[in-house]
């Protein structure tokens, strides 16, 4: 055994060489050196052999998997029997033979190997191995491009050539946007498609692959370089310089101009467009330049080179320049005007500094400016201006005598246009000053004696005053006005004066009867032409349209003011009536509010009528305080009556009871006991001292009663009335802000049992006060009016007038997550805060009435757990007849 595996180990090795035969066995008659050709479908290879009848098998393997088949398992038909007819003829699929595919062009070899099984007369058995090759013959392809250049980036490139298997596929990679495919038909393929991006001038690669199909072993490939042209030609204009104005000295040949550049296409037109407009075309030389002429329009120019490469690049380049052959354009003397007082620009000189204004003329560089006399003399002397107009400050001109201006305009080359209207004729008209204005600060208003009137006279033209001129008031008033006397910034246009009434004047409108010198003078500050002091013709411009009054008489006082019906709500005022004095001008009158104690203000001036009831008078007021109100009447001139007062007292609340109005809840305000009920549930006392008395709802209803008249224990709806004005007070919050990060104070919630009253301390029994600060344990509550109660929340639960027995879902939830229904709208409040599902729940307390029963308990105890507790919470235990651990009430009282 051991000699016959080495003897067949050997043959093994020997085989793997493909020129060792063992011929008298086994011999392959199809190979050509040992290659096998595939067939037109590449899915098989045929062998044939010549074999003795003592081939047992004949087996190939996979030369990837190195896995042997028999001949007899990879084919169907075909005859793999060597005692037949000493032949054999079998068909190797491919994908056993030959799995590869090729990995470059060109004709493809895949080995393999065979090996056949030997049986000798002893029966031993030998395997012969055989190495051959599927051979793939591969097509041919050629290809041809061009150059790309910007038409091939807008517009596609193609690809083109010649193919030998028909039908073939065509496969191009290396300069499309995608590999891009196409069929060989005729021996001819053709393919154009979008170039990849970015493409930057220089040469590029690209493939072309040629097989007979996608999945043929062996393909044809061609590497092509083309280069890639995106340059724009370079080009520039020479001549002329850009901006260059071009005279008639730059003429070349008669009225064209040169124009030279140069360019980086040789040979290639360069087209001259003037304002967009072909013109010429030259020819760019083998120098790069390029040169001719061009006829230019008037004024300013566009001038344009432009080339394109051979390939499709632009270029083109633009300058300016402006043509001027011509002396300046037409233009006119527009007239004249003064520099100090005069800004029309007409035929009248109405200053004393004459100003000459013309239009422009085009293309001019200066103007000569001159001013004559009716008969041709020189008056002004010539001024060379570059402005539209000129100034001669130091000419001297009469009063009432006409001049003539003559004006020249020229260009830089000093070519001269003459003024289309030289000669204009304008008249010296200087003017004098008047009044043209009288007023005061304000229209439509009347004064009172002793207040400060001021009014201003406002003359045509600046004005020098010497002396004390006056003016007379139609009261008889004379006011007298100097040079100091002028409204600053008024450029001595404006004098102001003050007049002051005295007591007892009542003149509507007040007037000016006239305005005299005085001895003094008032001249014009330009010409020195006296002032016309005659007062406006028009009336409009007189004081008395100013509609200015003068009142100095106070109204009479009040009298029998009369307060009565004194509200129940404290923050409104009682009725208020009185009786107005006679008086001949429409009167007002005023009301103001104060504490009597102090004179802290609670309502300010306020209009009323003869009657009023009903005022808001806001949180500043207090129960059972005194209030004094005052009334003062008023003219519509601002004069006023002296003040008369009366005092009532606001309505007021038991002892140790607070006073309550939230209509949002409650309709009608009342009183709530500041304490929890002490001493004795039958005749209970609202005080600091003592622990609060357990009671249930049969003792609680006729303990209140039995105080008197306008007593009752307190309803579901009055104490969330009290509770839902304690949550909108910053000061119960831990943090000093409402509805935020902070808590509402819950009281005494973390002790074990209830306790008395310490006035003197919020947070007793509790010690350390920063704790139960932040722990919001404070017991005391404020309320609006400066008005406090105690243990609201916490402490004693509370039973509350009415019962419920109703059964509700949800019917257990804090009072921050509880959903908006009928439950949170009866117990608790719509109030938000930050943390609605914190720990502490805001300090809101929780409502429970998951137990069958009819009483209601609010408010929380000190018994139960600290985070029920809350001035909205509420539980249901028991009936009327039982009392909870920890219970308590408080009763209210009807205003």
């Amino acid at each position: 055994m051991l000699l016959s595996a080495c003897t067949e180990r050997s043959l093994e090795m020997a085989f793997l060489n493909p020129s060792i035969l063992n011929k008298s066995e086994f011999k392959v008659t199809n190979e050509d050196n040992g290659d096998l050709a595939a067939d037109a479908t590449e899915s098989s290879l045929l062998l044939t052999a010549e074999c003795s009848a003592n081939v047992q098998s004949v087996e190939v393997q996979n030369p990837v998997t190195k896995t042997w088949a028999k001949s007899t398992d990879l084919i169907a038909g075909g005859d793999s029997d060597c005692a037949d007819d000493g032949k054999i003829f079998f068909s190797i699929p491919l994908s056993h033979a030959a799995p590869a595919m090729a990995t470059e062009g060109g004709d493809f070899r895949q080995p393999f190997q065979i090996r056949w099984s030997v049986k000798n007369q002893d029966g031993e058995v030998s395997f012969y191995y055989k190495t051959l090759s599927a051979l793939f013959r591969a097509p041919t392809v050629t290809a041809t491009s061009g150059v790309i250049g910007p038409h091939q980036v807008s517009g596609g490139y193609t690809v083109s050539g010649t193919c030998s298997q028909t039908p073939g596929v065509i496969e191009i990679s290396g300069v499309f946007e995608d590999v891009h495919s196409v069929s060989c038909v005729g021996g001819i393929y053709s393919a154009t498609a979008a170039l990849k991006s970015p493409l930057s001038s220089g040469p590029v690669t690209f493939k072309v692959k040629h097989a007979s199909t996608a999945s043929s072993h062996a393909y044809a490939e061609v590497q092509m370089t083309v280069n890639v042209d995106l340059d724009a030609p370079e080009l520039h204009i020479t001549t002329p310089v850009a901006g260059a104005v071009l005279t008639d000295l730059d003429y070349s040949t008669g009225t064209s101009f040169l124009v030279q550049g140069t360019c980086s296409e040789d040979l290639m037109p360069v087209e001259i467009k003037v304002n967009g407009v072909l013109t010429e075309t030259f020819t760019c030389t083998v120098a790069k330049s390029f040169s001719g002429e061009v006829v230019l329009p008037e004024g300013v120019s566009t001038l344009t080179a432009y080339q394109s490469d051979a390939v499709g690049n632009e270029s083109s380049v633009d300058i300016t320049v402006t043509k001027d052959t011509s002396g300046p354009g037409d233009f006119t003397i527009t007239g004249v005007q003064s520099t100090v007082d005069d800004s029309t620009i007409d035929n009248l000189l109405k200053g004393s500094i004459l100003r000459v204004d013309f239009s422009s003329s085009a293309d001019a560089a200066s103007y000569d400016v001159q001013v004559r006399d009716t008969g041709g003399a020189v008056v002004c002397p010539t001024q060379n201006v570059s402005t539209g107009y000129a100034v001669f400050s130091s000419c001297i001109l009469t009063n009432g005598i006409s001049y003539k201006i003559f004006a020249t305009a020229k260009d830089s080359l000093n070519r001269p246009t003459a003024a289309l209207n030289n000669g204009f004729s304008f008249l010296v008209q200087l003017p004098m000053p008047q009044i043209t204005s009288l007023y005061g600060d304000l229209s439509n208003v009347t004064y009172r004696a002793g207040e400060d009137i001021a009014l201003y006279m406002q003359f045509s033209r600046p004005v020098v005053i010497t002396g004390s001129p006056q003016m007379i008031l139609n009261t008889g008033r004379v006011l007298s006005f100097s040079s100091s006397s002028f409204l600053a910034g008024s450029g001595n246009t404006i004098v102001k004066m003050n007049y002051v009434p005295d007591p007892g004047i009542d003149i509507s409108p007040l007037d000016v009867t006239s305005v005299t010198l005085n001895g003094g003078t008032i001249r014009d500050q330009a010409n020195n032409t006296n002032a016309d002091l005659a007062l406006p013709t028009l009336t409009a411009n007189r004081l008395s349209a100013r509609n200015i009054g003068i009142d100095s008489l106070n109204p009479g006082d009040v009298s029998g003011i009369n307060i009565t019906a004194i509200p129940a709500r404290i923050d409104i005022t009682p009725t208020i009536a009185f009786t107005p004095p006679a008086d001949p001008d429409p009167l007002t009158y005023w009301l103001k509010v104060s504490r009597h104690s102090d004179g802290l203000q609670i309502l300010g001036w306020t209009q009323v009528a003869t009657t009023s009831t009903g005022l808001s008078l806001g949180a500043a007021v207090e129960p059972g305080v005194t209030y004094r109100v005052e009334i003062q009447v008023r003219d519509p001139y601002g004069n006023t009556s002296g003040i008369v007062s009366q005092s009532y007292i606001s309505t007021a609340c038991p002892t140790n009871f607070a006073y309550i109005y939230n209509p949002a809840i409650e309709a009608d305000p009342f009183c709530v006991a500041r304490f929890e009920a002490k001493v004795s549930a039958a005749t209970p006392q609202f005080v600091a001292s003592g622990d609060p008395v357990s009671a249930n709802l049969m003792q609680a209803v006729p303990g209140c009663t039995s105080l008197g008249a306008g007593y009752s224990l307190i309803t579901n709806s009055k104490w969330n009335a009290v509770a839902n004005l304690i949550a909108n007070q910053a000061g119960n919050w831990t943090n000093g802000v409402v509805g935020t990060t902070g808590l509402l104070h819950r009281g005494n919630n973390q002790v074990i049992s209830i306790s008395s009253v310490l006035e003197s301390d919020p947070c007793w029994p509790i010690s350390d006060l920063v704790l139960c600060e932040s722990n919001g344990n404070r017991r005391k509550h404020v309320l609006p009016h400066n008005q406090s109660i105690w243990d609201f929340s916490g402490n004693a639960a509370e039973i509350v007038y009415d019962t419920d027995a109703s059964i509700y879902n949800p019917n257990l939830d804090y009072v921050s997550t509880l959903a908006a229904g009928f439950v949170k709208t009866k117990y608790g409040t719509t109030m938000t805060c930050t943390y609605p599902t914190g720990i502490d729940h805001c300090g809101f307390g929780k409502i429970d009435l998951s137990v069958s029963a009819s009483a209601i308990w609010r408010g929380g105890s000190s018994v139960g757990a600290s985070e029920s507790v809350g001035v909205f919470s509420a539980l249901r235990s028991g009936d009327s007849a039982t009392a909870i651990m920890g219970s308590g009430f408080r009763c209210i009282y009807e205003l």
